[in-house]
């Protein structure tokens, strides 16, 4: 059985993914999606780069890579309301570890105390501990990049992924500005047409089955 609870640290790269609790809902409306998001870039922007991401009714996946410790520390002395227990941060690998975590923590809580607010809900909005998987080598992090765009696909909420609204996918055809590390990705691609080609949705099904992804 796969580990999709591996501790997190600076400058890796990992697939973070998680579903809603029970048969609840996460994201009801487009005012959901984007609060979300604005939650995200409040809490995560501080400490990791996003590479890719889609978010869909009950579930969410993102390809990011965590800043490096000193990046960190740098950034939260610029801005404190970003990383609000910034004090904490040391050289030991485990207290890295427990910042990078609480940081999501903070942002899944935050999201959950205002979407429960305004449906008049209480109790966990998301299943505990938010999956992560370590991603190690350049074949890893593209099967994840395709199988978080492809994802809107592969549950047929749509027939192909730029028909989706909520997934990065279309912003890399897009020159405007941007917190997505898109360059990152074009490097692997010699033009729009082969990064297109590369998006498939059989691969993409494939890689769920290897990985014993369930969503």
């Amino acid at each position: 059985m796969i580990n999709y609870r591996e501790k997190l640290f600076p400058e890796k790269y990992y697939h973070i993914f998680n579903h809603a609790v029970g048969k609840e809902i996460l994201f009801r409306n487009d005012e959901n999606y984007n609060f979300f998001l604005k939650k995200y870039n409040f809490y995560i922007s501080s400490v990791a780069d996003t590479y890719a991401y889609c978010l869909l009714p009950n579930h969410y996946h993102f390809l990011i890579k965590f800043k490096s410790y000193k990046e960190i520390i740098r950034i939260s002395e610029e801005d404190e309301s970003t990383l609000s227990d910034s004090s904490k941060l040391s050289e030991n690998l485990e207290e890295q570890s427990k910042l990078l975590s609480n940081a999501f923590k903070s942002f899944f809580s935050s999201y959950s105390e205002s979407y429960n607010k305004v449906y008049k809900r209480k109790g966990s909005l998301f299943e505990p501990r938010f999956r992560r998987k370590i991603i190690n080598n350049k074949e890893y992090f593209l099967n994840v990049m395709n199988y978080i765009h492809m994802n809107p696909v592969y549950h047929e909420f749509v027939n192909e992924p730029d028909d989706w609204r909520y997934n990065s996918y279309t912003s890399f055809f897009n020159e405007s500005e941007s917190k997505l590390l898109r360059k990152n990705i074009h490097k692997y691609f010699n033009n729009n047409k082969s990064f297109v080609s590369f998006h498939d949705l059989k691969k993409s099904k494939k890689f769920a089955i290897d990985m014993e992804l369930s969503y």
